[in-house]
């Protein structure tokens, strides 16, 4: 099997995971759907992680001063 269809299916697998758990911890499924897949599309290691963390941080800044406008 390929990296890439590897890590399209693991993908998969622990999206689908949090999607069916989050509702029942309170969280939101399509946030952590995202960081996922924002971890494992800029390539699943250390530095994939560093880019999540940093564009989901921002993410959650731009969204928090867009809410306070409102």
């Amino acid at each position: 099997m390929k990296n890439l269809t590897a890590l399209s299916i693991t993908t998969a697998i622990l999206c689908g995971i949090w999607t069916v758990l989050s509702p029942s911890l309170g969280l939101l499924g399509w946030a952590g759907f995202a960081g996922c897949t924002a971890f494992f599309a800029a390539g699943g290691k250390f530095e994939g992680f560093k880019s999540a963390i940093i564009t989901n941080l921002s993410g959650v800044f731009w969204v928090t001063k867009l809410l306070q406008q409102i």
